[in-house]
């Protein structure tokens, strides 16, 4: 009866066949490994330091708690909730997929500028089936650094998020009153389901963002740098302000708000 704790501060705990750390149970870690073929699946962490790794799964039911900088390095599917708190975040190695089910609820709620991000190599994602929440208290500023797919709900709700390494949606992107969401870097691709509302802004920085279905959007929109393209037709209906980059494609540009031009954006659609 009672919660059991299971605390690991060093050396190795090798798993080769599959284990379960069930509703009662508490992992602690905070350093040393955890590694082995075996698919591990855990209902509750902490999670402040150390490695998971090896050839097996990763699974979290419950609440796993990111305190500081611990180490990924096997595919991580979450069910339940995980909370990027203090300096907390998740550093993906090469190849390695994270993936947040329809199920899986994950807080952004730390100070670290970069609570998911590429550790080494290349060729990580992560995948966003559920809710991802940018809360109130978080960093300012904080980006997502690896390939990122949202089939799920980015929901923005605090300061600025900014997409970095580009992805294929087919989810929704909010951004909160008073928030901002980015798209600073890589090729986005915004495909059947995908939308972009709020009553917040979103700003086009960097890369190229293809808006692949019809798509409109009564978010405040600034667009600094870029390319803006794709096969859907699109419509702005709040504030548009552009002072930079390129709008090309097959589909077409409707402005019904207050389109404003500050430098030489480029007309291509």
């Amino acid at each position: 009866t009672g919660t059991q704790i299971l605390a690991q501060s060093s050396y190795a705990l090798t798993i080769n066949y599959a284990s379960f750390f069930k509703s009662n149970a508490l992992y602690n870690m905070s350093g040393g490994t955890l590694t082995g073929a075996g698919n591990v699946t855990i209902t509750n962490m902490n999670w402040s330091s150390g490695t998971i790794s090896g050839t097996g799964t990763l699974t979290t039911n419950g609440t796993t708690t990111i305190i500081s900088l611990p180490s990924l390095g096997r595919n991580w599917t979450n069910n339940g909730i995980v909370n990027i708190t203090s300096s907390g975040g998740v550093g993906l190695p090469s190849s390695i997929i994270w993936t947040n089910s329809v199920t899986g609820v994950i807080n952004l709620q730390g100070t670290s500028t970069f609570p998911i991000y590429s550790s080494s190599g290349s060729g990580q994602t992560f995948i966003n089936n559920g809710t991802i929440t940018k809360q109130s208290g978080s960093a300012s500023t904080q980006f997502i650094i690896v390939s990122f797919n949202n089939n799920g709900t980015v929901d923005v709700q605090s300061g600025t998020l900014k997409l970095s390494n580009g992805g294929t949606h087919t989810g929704s992107f909010v951004s909160g009153s008073g928030a901002n969401l980015e798209f600073s870097g890589g090729t986005h691709n915004l495909n059947a389901g995908s939308s972009i509302s709020g009553a917040g802004s979103v700003t086009m920085s960097g890369g190229t963002l293809n808006f692949n279905t019809s798509s409109a959007t009564g978010t405040q929109f600034t667009f600094s740098a870029g390319t803006i393209g794709g096969t859907g037709d699109i419509v702005f209906n709040g504030l548009l302000t552009c002072s930079s980059g390129s709008f090309v494609g097959t589909g077409t540009l409707t402005t019904n708000g207050t389109t404003t031009i500050i430098g030489l954006p480029s007309l291509g659609r």
